[in-house]
């Protein structure tokens, strides 16, 4: 579920949004009055949604399709959405306004995932397959239009669903958080328990 806590009072999560389904990727409007997320559906895998703070706290969906669309980025000036889609059969970032218009634009090219926006809302850095981080500019006047992605750095690893490496970027686009594990997966070991019902029977 959606849960807010203030870091200034203190005091118990407040929950904003309560449902039985997954939900991931929350995100405040610059203005703070509205939170952006992606929510699992039974019919339509996973939807982009915005949660009003304001009186009732209705929840509408601005993108909704058959296909997944996840870890929503809300641009600085809060106008563009930046997301991960898997309508082309892979995860790649794309780009649409944040008013629900029909327009989209694909950022990424080889498939992308972890976008996050530079300061000015003028690029996106994410995360490719290989293990690069990316980045591509993004101009929105006149008209729409997203640069050839170009490698920025080579991550310490290769990301993965559980550890996404790459976190946040500085708004200077200068600087990046990373979340480095400081034990390699290859050592990490499992254990098999056999004939494990008997020792429910020991009892």
């Amino acid at each position: 579920d959606l849960c807010v806590r203030s870091l200034v009072e203190g005091g118990d999560a407040e929950v904003l949004h309560q449902s039985p389904f997954w939900k991931h990727g929350p995100g405040f409007m610059p203005d703070g009055r509205s939170v952006v997320f992606a929510e699992q559906d039974p019919k339509t895998n996973y939807d982009i949604a915005v949660l009003d703070l304001d009186g009732e706290r209705q929840r509408r969906n601005v993108l909704e399709t058959p296909f997944g669309e996840r870890n929503p980025e809300v641009s600085p000036d809060g106008r563009w959405i930046a997301y991960v889609s898997d309508e082309t059969g892979r995860s790649e970032v794309v780009l649409r306004g944040s008013s629900g218009s029909f327009g989209q634009w694909q950022v990424s090219t080889g498939g992308g995932s972890q976008a996050r926006w530079r300061g000015d809302s003028r690029e996106l850095f994410f995360v490719a397959p290989d293990g690069y981080l990316m980045a591509a500019s993004i101009e929105t006047s006149p008209t729409v239009r997203t640069g050839a992605p170009r490698r920025v750095l080579r991550l310490p690893q290769r990301p993965d669903r559980d550890t996404p490496i790459f976190e946040d970027v500085t708004p200077d686009g200068r600087r990046f958080l990373l979340n480095v594990p400081v034990t390699a997966r290859s050592s990490v070991g499992f254990h098999v328990v056999l004939n494990w019902p008997s020792l429910l029977d020991a009892r």
